[in-house]
């Protein structure tokens, strides 16, 4: 009788174990990764927060027109220009102060903060007004 040694390696081993060295298998691997979730949603947050800007932008050009008629003929031209951006910049800003924290609590804890939901919605009609 012939004894039969078994190699501690085979064909299929070796293949895999170049498989697992091979830029496919790192790609895959990378791209099957539980991601968590600020990566998995990225791109959607930069297309969140950059249509966020320019709908402000937008509203704060709108409400501008709108005030500077209203102000320059009774404040004259570069006073009523000050007066507008102020006003409609102190706006904005609010509103992206206040509004996030809102939501958040919200969706986090399933509270609502009353006072500074009120605030936030009469500084929403406010800029919708304008």
């Amino acid at each position: 009788m012939e004894k039969v040694s078994i190699s501690g390696s085979s064909e299929y081993q070796q293949e895999l174990q170049l498989f697992k060295d091979s830029k496919l298998f790192k790609r895959l691997k990378e791209k099957y990764r539980v991601k968590p979730y600020y990566e998995k949603n990225k791109n959607l947050r930069i297309t969140a927060l950059t249509s966020s800007y320019l709908f402000n932008l937008f509203s704060i050009a709108i409400g501008f027109l709108f005030m500077y008629k209203l102000f320059s003929t009774s404040l004259g031209p570069v006073l009523a220009i000050v007066v507008s951006s102020a006003i409609l910049s102190t706006i904005e800003a609010f509103k992206r102060l206040i509004l996030p924290p809102i939501a958040q609590t919200y969706l986090q804890f399933g509270k609502v903060a009353y006072i500074r939901t009120f605030i936030a919605l009469t500084l929403v009609s406010i800029s919708a007004f304008l």
